[in-house]
């Protein structure tokens, strides 16, 4: 028992179970071959060096800040695990005017025990801005979205830096965000159909504002937009999401239209009106509950070293002016 614990609180699988968390996040981050389990995996087996670590090196115990710092140090792998085990990325992108719905996320990453309170979610998506330096150089995007509690409604400012929280989601502008055509197909037979047609990201796509779609029980119809305002990249400017016009191209069977708000053009099975133009705002969404208790492991770990050093300094100190109790016995 006592072989196996010096091998579990050897320094050489330290390194070694390391690299293997590192490769771990590596896979699943780019590779996407690896799951959570793999990272808890690493992350349980540093936890069980670090404790055999505690047990079988009495200096770890006896000094004070050492022992704080890895009392820390344990935390922050107990706490990394649980977050592995219960985090979520995600992205969603949001159209003016509508309210957020969990069937429109996309996940990138989730743990396997994540709480489902996404679908709790409710928020209307408002109107957006973004400035631009010279050179369409992204500056500060300010997004307006209100949230619907118990107490009723309130709005909310969100940005790059500046988070929506919500039930301990995150939600995160991102570079992607554009323009949206709001179309309503008047089949020959049937009620109106009114849906929204995400263009490109815009201004990075501006030289292709194209999308296309089925009607239902219509013919396979194809955009163009032509915004009104063109990309400004000599001078700053601000793009605003409620403020977008221009004309919609559209080819099908051959036959091209353009369209201004408002206006109708006659399809096989029925009739296309392009009703207006809204902007969408792409959003990254987050979820990782540890996160405050890791900050307070992290800050009681940094205190931890630094009593160490300050005890440690104080110890040279005394042994070079000898004032130390081996200076004073001789």
């Amino acid at each position: 028992m006592k072989t196996l614990m010096m091998k579990l609180a050897s320094t050489k699988l330290t390194v070694l179970v390391f690299a293997l968390l590192g490769l771990a996040l590596v896979t699943k981050e780019f590779l996407t071959l690896a799951t959570s389990w793999a990272v808890v995996a690493s992350i349980g087996m540093l936890t069980l060096n670090l404790v055999a670590a505690l047990i079988m090196k009495p200096r770890l115990r006896r000094e004070s800040g050492l022992l704080v710092f890895h009392l820390a140090l344990l935390a922050l792998l107990l706490l990394a695990g649980l977050g592995r085990l219960t985090h979520f990325d995600g992205h969603v992108e949001m159209l003016e005017g509508n309210v957020f719905s969990v069937s429109e996320v996309v996940t990138n990453s989730q743990g396997p025990f994540h709480p489902a309170w996404l679908q709790d979610i409710a928020f209307l998506q408002g109107p957006f801005s973004v400035d631009y330096a010279p050179g369409v150089k992204r500056a500060r995007t300010r997004s307006e979205v209100l949230f619907q509690s118990k107490s009723g409604g309130e709005w909310h400012r969100v940005g790059d830096d500046v988070p929506f929280l919500a039930d301990g989601f995150r939600f995160y502008t991102t570079h992607n965000k554009g323009i949206a055509a709001i179309l309503t197909w008047l089949p020959s037979q049937g009620g109106a159909i009114t849906g929204a047609v995400h263009m490109p990201g815009y201004p990075l796509f501006d030289w292709k504002q194209a999308n296309r779609w089925q009607a239902p029980g219509g013919p396979d119809i194809r955009f163009w937009l032509h915004l009104d305002t063109p990309v400004q990249e000599d001078r700053a400017w601000t793009l605003t999401s409620d403020r977008a016009s221009g004309v919609l191209v559209v080819n099908t069977l051959g036959n091209r239209a353009e369209l201004r708000r408002g206006e109708t053009v006659s399809l096989e099975g029925g009739t296309l009106r392009f009703d207006e133009l809204r902007g969408w705002m792409g959003y990254r969404i987050f979820f990782d509950p540890t996160l405050p208790w890791m900050l307070s492991a992290a800050v009681v770990a940094v205190f931890g070293l630094a009593l160490q050093f300050w005890r440690k300094s104080k110890q040279f100190k005394g042994d070079v002016f000898g004032t130390s109790p081996a200076a004073r016995v001789a």
